[in-house]
């Protein structure tokens, strides 16, 4: 099963970020530094100041990445490596202020529900470091019941 388009994750964005009373002009960027770093280097060369941008640069630049790979699509957060994800957060934390992390913990959770569903999320989300709120965002949005019936992830999987 591929990944959830965009569009899915700019939904899911938009809700959680207005639940939460956060903003964040840079939905679509961020999603880019999960899924196309290399294609959002520009972008975040152009919105973060000098230390934000050496970072970018390193973990974009094969020749000098540490060799856990980090810069590619969800930051090994599949292999479960906390310091990659950490990375990506503080790259995003540069571009979109504290809306950034959390907004990478949304991009990696929902890829990950709609992969395996809820089984073994919280356990995953544990090791990564995934913020209490994205957790819990989760949680309510994917294991209550719709009101069209069956759950409310096979709701949201279907927009």
């Amino acid at each position: 099963m591929s990944m959830p388009a965009w569009s899915v994750h700019k939904l899911h964005a938009e809700k959680f970020l207005r639940e939460n009373g956060l903003e964040c002009a840079h939905i679509e960027l961020i999603d880019r530094i999960v899924d196309e770093p290399s294609s959002a280097l520009p972008l975040v060369l152009e919105r973060v100041g000098r230390s934000a941008r050496l970072l970018a640069l390193i973990l974009s630049d094969e020749a000098v990445r540490p060799e856990d790979p980090v810069a590619v699509h969800d930051w090994g957060a599949w292999r479960r490596s906390r310091a990659s994800v950490d990375a990506l957060r503080r790259v995003a934390e540069a571009v979109a202020g504290r809306a950034g992390p959390l907004l990478v913990d949304l991009h990696l959770s929902l890829d990950y529900v709609w992969k395996r569903g809820l089984s073994g999320y919280l356990d995953w989300a544990e090791e990564l470091g995934i913020a209490r709120e994205v957790r819990e965002y989760i949680a309510r949005e994917f294991s209550e019941p719709s009101a069209a019936g069956g759950t409310a992830a096979e709701g949201s999987f279907a927009r």
